[in-house]
């Protein structure tokens, strides 16, 4: 059977999203990881909350984007980056090409904040599969989990 859907909401109530039915999550300390059962990458969530004030979500933010604004130690360059401004979360969507153990990799983060809560997605996948069917496939389905996602 195909199986259906099912949703995945963060231990400490910041975050709840939508698992496409073929993905499993699993928790280590406060990062949530999830995969699908025959995919080809991985997907990391962590979660801060905001001050409840007048723009310390904002701040939270533009101080991230600063940050993320160059490549890190693991990074060799990073190959794009658009706002995300959306009803209920505004963020940062960025690509870049990295390494991680001599494994060149495409890594996609999110950067994601609504309500109080801030959520950092980074989806790493291999290199050599970012362009094929599967790679896209996939990069598709994240994108739209985490936009869809539920920030608290």
């Amino acid at each position: 059977m195909w199986g259906k859907p099912q949703e995945f909401a963060a231990p400490d109530g910041s975050f709840s999203l939508v698992l496409p039915k073929d993905w499993v999550a699993e928790t280590k300390n406060d990062v949530a990881v999830f995969r699908a059962k025959k995919g080809v990458g991985t997907l990391r969530i962590s979660a801060w909350r905001a001050r409840d004030e007048p723009g310390s979500l904002e701040a939270f933010l533009a101080r991230k984007e600063q940050e993320f604004s160059s490549p890190t130690a693991s990074e060799k360059k990073v190959l794009a980056t658009d706002r995300i401004n959306m009803a209920d979360k505004k963020g940062l969507f960025r690509i870049s090409q990295g390494e991680e153990d001599r494994v060149p990799l495409m890594v996609t983060l999110y950067l994601l904040g609504g309500g109080t809560t801030v959520v950092l997605a980074t989806y790493v996948m291999p290199f050599a599969l970012y362009g094929t069917p599967e790679g896209r496939s996939e990069s598709r389905s994240v994108m739209g989990m985490l936009l869809k996602m539920t920030l608290r």
